[in-house]
């Protein structure tokens, strides 16, 4: 390693463990990259990163460019969360990631867009006000079940009004086996319990709609006032976006760590590979769906279905049945266009490998 410090493994353990560094990460280290220094993404921003090379309070991030090897290279498309090989200022090496946050990409692509990298936990947040909305939480706790992480769907603002119980009750029936958490800065309900959850070296990401109130729970999870915050509009209770970029903090009372992002109206899901997202979320369909008459059941006008005969005395709302069908069509509809997508990429870069190969008969 050139102008710069070769780190130990005893560096890496002892100075990094905090950050999330782990025995899967250290195995990769000392195979891959001993020469190199291990650092965590804190905030990507266009042409650099920032990183953290340790959790002492004093010690600032650093900020590096990514070398021009794996600028190229669309596997490597780094995120909040990732872990490094530096050399110096420069990205080196990428790790494996042992989880990833994804949405769609906005815009007519089915592309996939990393939130957040090397998560533990998702935490979903919706506001106890106007703009709540259980269709919304659905789709973030599938997308952290084929993430690999852990959701638990947090309930913001429960001093604003009444109508919490049967809030927390509507999240429970979208969210199965997911904790639902009732959260309030004012009268700080919650917040010791998100706390204790995310363990000293585990990674929580905290998603939401603009208004919901993510940055001011972080700055209550953190103790301090980090994150700048703003009012909701009187109009229609929707929020201002206050978080421009991703970047992950450190909670100092725990040794946790969580990743804010901006708010995020519009999801869409994406198909990850061996993910099982859908089941998961829709565990209760699911299940009704082993009842059924038969095997192969669409659950649409089929003798014998489970699932409709639930709907039909009350034990399954509709619009639930709805939404599962509605995320089951997208996930399928969206795989189908990042393949067809897939196979023109491919097909652009046979044709110039062709090119290539005649151009180079011609001169001979």
């Amino acid at each position: 390693m050139t102008g710069g410090t070769t780190p130990s493994r005893s560096f890496a353990l002892t100075n990094i463990s905090p950050l999330g560094w782990n025995e899967t990460l250290q195995h990769q280290f000392a195979t891959n990259t001993s020469d190199l220094q291990p650092a965590r993404i804190t905030a990507v921003d266009r042409d650099s990163y920032l990183v953290a090379l340790d959790t002492k309070p004093d010690a600032p991030p650093l900020r590096v460019t990514i070398s021009g090897r794996l600028r190229h290279k669309d596997a490597h498309a780094l995120a909040v969360g990732d872990w490094v090989g530096l050399c110096d200022t420069r990205i080196d090496f990428v790790f494996d990631r042992y989880s990833r946050f994804v949405r769609k990409r906005a815009g007519e692509l089915s592309e996939e867009q990393v939130i957040a990298a090397n998560v533990d936990w998702t935490l979903a947040a919706v506001s106890l006000n106007d703009d709540f909305s259980p269709r919304r939480i659905e789709r973030f706790v599938l997308a952290a079940w084929d993430a690999g992480t852990t959701p638990i769907v947090l309930l913001t603002k429960c001093d604003l009004g009444e109508g919490k119980e049967e809030a927390i009750e509507a999240l429970e029936q979208v969210a199965p086996g997911c904790r639902v958490i009732a959260t309030s800065v004012v009268t700080n309900e919650g917040i010791d319990e998100i706390r204790s959850i995310i363990g000293p070296g585990q990674t929580a990401v905290l998603v939401g709609s603009s208004g919901v109130g993510k940055s001011t729970l972080i700055n209550a999870l953190l103790g301090d006032d980090v994150q700048l915050t703003a009012d909701i509009r009187d109009t229609d209770a929707k929020g201002r976006h206050t978080t421009t970029r991703r970047e992950l903090l450190r909670i100092p009372e725990t040794g946790g760590l969580i990743i804010d992002t901006p708010g995020m109206r519009e999801f869409g899901v994406v198909s990850m590979d061996d993910g099982d997202g859908l089941e998961l979320s829709f565990r209760d369909i699911e299940d009704l769906a082993m009842l059924c008459g038969f095997r192969d059941c669409q659950h649409q006008s089929e003798p014998n279905c489970a699932v409709l005969d639930a709907v039909d005395v009350g034990d399954l709302e509709q619009r639930r049945l709805d939404s599962y069908f509605k995320l089951q069509r997208e996930l399928a509809y969206n795989e189908r266009r990042h393949d067809a997508a897939l196979q023109r990429k491919e097909g652009r870069a046979l044709s110039a490998l062709i090119r290539k190969f005649a151009k180079h008969d011609r001169k001979r």
